[in-house]
Order: C-alpha cells, then sequence, then structure tokens
C-alpha cells in the first residue's frame, strides 16, 4: 500500500531530476558558446566568423542569427585596443533563450492543467579586445 502511494511522488521527483539536469546541459552549452565568442572576437575576428563559431558551439540549441556583438560603452572608445566586446544570446529579438520546461501537452499540462513553463536563459560573456576593431553594435 505504501508503496503505490508514494511511487508517483518518486518518479515525479525522478522526472523533475532529469528535466532540470537537462536544463543545466543547455545552460552550460549556451554560456560556452558565447564565452568562445568573446574569446575570437577579442582576438579581432569578423563578426561573421564569431557568430558562426559560437552557433557552432551549440548547433542544437542556436544558429547564428542568435548571437549578438557588440561593444558595451563605458571601457574606453569602442573598437580600440582593451575596449570591451560582448557576446550574447537573443532569440526573437529579445535578449535570451527561452527553455522549456514543460509543456502544455505534456503530463503536467494534462494532469494538472499547467500551461507551458519556461525559463530564460542569458548568457553573456565580455572579452577585452586585443587589437582595435570597428565597432559593431553599441550594447
Amino acid at each position: 500500500m505504501e508503496f503505490a502511494l508514494l511511487t508517483p511522488m518518486i518518479l515525479l521527483f525522478i522526472a523533475a531530476i532529469v528535466v532540470f539536469g537537462l536544463a543545466l546541459n543547455t545552460r552550460a552549452s549556451l554560456q560556452q558558446a558565447v564565452r568562445e565568442g568573446a574569446r575570437q572576437a577579442a582576438v579581432g575576428k569578423s563578426d561573421t566568423e564569431v557568430r558562426n563559431l559560437a552557433a557552432g558551439n551549440a548547433p542544437d540549441v542556436i544558429g547564428a542569427s542568435n548571437i549578438k556583438v557588440c561593444h558595451p560603452t563605458g571601457g574606453g572608445i569602442p573598437g580600440d585596443p582593451g575596449s570591451p566586446v560582448e557576446v550574447s544570446i537573443v532569440q526573437g529579438g529579445t535578449p535570451g533563450y527561452k527553455y522549456k520546461l514543460s509543456e502544455s501537452s505534456g503530463i503536467l499540462g494534462g494532469l494538472w492543467g499547467l500551461g507551458d513553463i519556461t525559463i530564460t536563459m542569458d548568457p553573456k560573456a565580455t572579452a577585452r579586445l586585443e587589437k582595435g576593431a570597428v565597432p559593431v553594435l553599441p550594447c
């Protein structure tokens, strides 16, 4: 009797661990992608190369169009050596990547009437330019 009562809760707990593990894996992939993009931008690669390289580090999640390269103000003259360059993720024109933890057609939506459960991941990486570059976009 106890087993029959506890099994659904244990299975739900295990499923939650798996879902959050997959979300953390996606977040780590996105962070690695922007970190590599910032590293390449710092050594003078073109924006197209930076976007393609960053997207190549998380090809199952993002494309080159989801990478934003910009030069923040406040760290020197944008584009001069030593000034910062920032690489981040954009999706649909808004900052961040929307990750679905659960869909409305899944178990949570079907059993308890919950809608889509999404979280926004907003990985960014900043590096200092080693060579001068033409500023792309101010942040």
